[in-house]
């Protein structure tokens, strides 16, 4: 581990150890029972949890139990509310991550219990259940909590992998605006306890359990695209390496271009995913076609370019795939409208579609086969300068021009095709 993140995860619980000494104020037995009562409630909901196979970063449902504790437990039983469910629930992680996930719990719901605290300082069981200033606050808190975990978790993230990529804490810090559902939930479980107790609280979790799955549909459907994806690409290497490897590059100067295109970090995911998918139509190509080391006839020629209408009708109706559909069909249309499979011009071409026209001929440039060695850099961007407005987007080359320089040098002196042997593109 490095001394960096040590020193991250020592402030991280020192912190937490000092916050819960400080705010001890002795004990009452009407917040202890409340308190394991939404323990047990949290725990139970997160039984089964989701994790991002991406990002290694676990998904619970903590808000519905959250809201409620920060209006009627004390800071300090709120604090072990959040500290002891984190025990329960990451009980299988390695000591020093469960130690985390305990800690930042802890502190992310006293820093919001203590602003409530402040805010409504004589509150005393007197809640103002519909005051619309009292609901702002605790959705407001809510956010609050999902921000700071976030951000908590970003840096430990950066610090383990030895970079802070701002795309990654783009995409946490707006992650907190899918949390308006379990906001909701908070909420109702707010009004329920104000009249109904635990009880409220309990017969609400029951019901709503069995809708647990929609409420994490984005993770888990995340997690089987990448899984199916992954499936199907080391199937895909076994019959066909040279195209794998090919879409792996391409996947690579897809995500390059697409940055510096400053594409919302969703999009870039998603055109990273496409990349691999793109040539997908290529398994109904008989491999001696894609592999023959001369010209083709034309014959051939024309089996070649059936690959991105055989792609498209193999995948079109699978839900997974509706979003890649345009760049599997259209990344050999060209910007004049000579391309195909249906001769679309300009703008008519799908934007990721034009993107992977670029980095998908570019690469086809650059890299190397058995029976040629491939242009250099130079070269390639000179022959995509040649076909800009023509086969491709101008200013989409444009953009990708001064990508490859200030990644590589203005003359792409730093520029070595090593880096592209082992590529593992996320």
């Amino acid at each position: 581990m490095k001394l960096n993140l040590k020193l991250y995860l020592a402030g991280i619980y020192s912190l937490f150890l000092s916050m819960l000494f400080l705010i001890w104020n002795g004990i009452d037995i009407k917040q202890i029972v409340e308190m394991i009562g939404f323990v047990f409630l949290m725990v139970l909901f997160n039984s089964e949890i989701v994790r991002d196979l991406q990002s290694n970063v676990y998904f619970l449902i903590v808000l519905p139990f959250f809201m409620p504790a920060i209006v009627y437990l004390d800071p300090f039983y709120a604090m072990v509310f959040m500290s002891v469910s984190a025990i329960i629930i990451f009980h299988k992680l390695i000591w020093y991550k469960k130690l985390f996930n305990i800690s930042i719990f802890g502190i992310g719901i006293l820093v919001s219990s203590l602003i409530f605290q402040y805010l409504y300082p004589d509150i005393n069981g007197n809640v103002p259940i519909f005051n619309s200033g009292f609901f702002l606050a605790i959705v407001l808190l809510a956010y609050l909590n999902t921000l700071l975990n976030n951000v908590f978790i970003f840096i430990v993230v950066s610090l383990e992998k030895g970079k802070f990529d701002v795309n990654n804490f783009i995409s946490l810090i707006s992650s907190t605006k899918s949390a308006f559902i379990t906001v909701f939930l908070g909420l109702i479980n707010v009004i329920l306890f104000y009249y109904l107790n635990l009880i409220g609280v309990a017969i609400f979790t029951f019901l709503v359990y069995f809708i647990k799955p929609a409420l994490q549909y984005r993770q888990i459907f995340d997690n089987e695209l990448s899984t199916y994806t992954n499936f199907v690409l080391h199937v895909l290497k076994q019959m066909d390496p040279i195209t794998h490897t090919h879409s792996e590059r391409v996947k690579f100067w897809t995500v390059l271009l697409a940055t510096k295109m400053e594409l919302p970090q969703s999009e870039i995911r998603q055109l990273s995913q496409a990349a691999s998918w793109h040539d997908i139509g290529k398994i109904e190509v008989p491999i001696e076609i894609i592999d023959k080391p001369w010209k083709l006839t034309q014959e051939e020629y024309e089996i070649i370019k059936s690959h991105p209408e055989r792609g498209y009708q193999l995948v079109k109706d699978m839900h997974f795939f509706k979003k890649f559909l345009p760049v599997i069909r259209h990344h050999h249309e060209k910007y004049d409208g000579t391309g195909y499979p249906l001769g679309l011009k300009g703008e008519q071409i799908p934007l990721h579609a034009r993107i992977m026209a670029i980095t998908d001929a570019f690469d086809a440039m650059t890299a190397d086969r058995s029976y040629r060695m491939g242009m250099s850099m130079k070269d390639a961007v000179d022959e995509l300068l040649r076909y800009s407005g023509t086969q491709f987007d101008a200013k989409i080359v444009s953009i990708f021009v001064e990508a490859l320089q200030d990644e590589y040098g203005e003359n792409y002196e730093k520029f070595d095709k090593k880096i592209l042997m082992n590529l593992n593109v996320s």
